[in-house]
């Protein structure tokens, strides 16, 4: 099981020392990352190095902690802290300077040879959003009012919905 801390360091290692290729080269030819904060699904080496490429030109000091590890006979988990600056654009949004504080657990189940065939990183991208500005405070009074906006206009779409419901005849429809 070494091996498998070893890999998730070195993997981990390369993020930190922004060498987006190497970050790649953990990965089976084939494999694929779901990014779940960021709502994102690459497939193989090339988009998945293009994809640390840009993460890395957004936030050129990105720095991972691993917290924790936990392995299996085909899987390694890396628990992480990571800390950031907005310094450059990142899917177009222009640099902000904000730092950004994040955790988040990553997921990998490896093929016979120790590659990564398939990688799923979960981590609070809403809170990330926030810390760049682009949501409101948690509980702030900003949220509460996109809170009730979003839910008149669920109510307002349920009550259409019921509405149409009544006025439709059967087999007109």
């Amino acid at each position: 099981m070494e091996d498998r801390e070893n890999l998730m360091r070195g993997y981990l290692a390369a993020w930190n020392d922004r060498d987006a290729s190497r970050v790649a080269s953990f990965f089976a030819p084939d494999a694929t990352y779901e990014d779940r904060g960021a709502g994102a699904v690459l497939h193989g080496r090339v988009e998945i190095e293009a994809h640390a490429a840009r993460v890395h030109g957004g936030f050129p000091d990105l720095a991972f902690e691993l917290v924790r590890a936990a392995h299996g006979e085909r899987f390694t988990t890396a628990e992480w802290r990571s800390k950031m600056t907005h310094a450059g654009t990142f899917e177009g949004l222009a640099p902000t300077d904000r730092v950004v504080e994040s955790a988040g657990v990553d997921v990998a189940t490896l093929d016979e040879d120790g590659r990564i065939v398939h990688l799923a990183s979960y981590y609070d991208g809403a809170e990330i959003m926030r810390a760049l500005g682009l949501l409101p405070d948690r509980g702030s009074k900003a949220e509460r009012a996109l809170v009730r906006a979003a839910s008149a206009l669920s109510s307002a779409r349920r009550r259409v919905a019921r509405r149409d419901e009544r006025h439709t005849t059967p087999g007109s429809g």
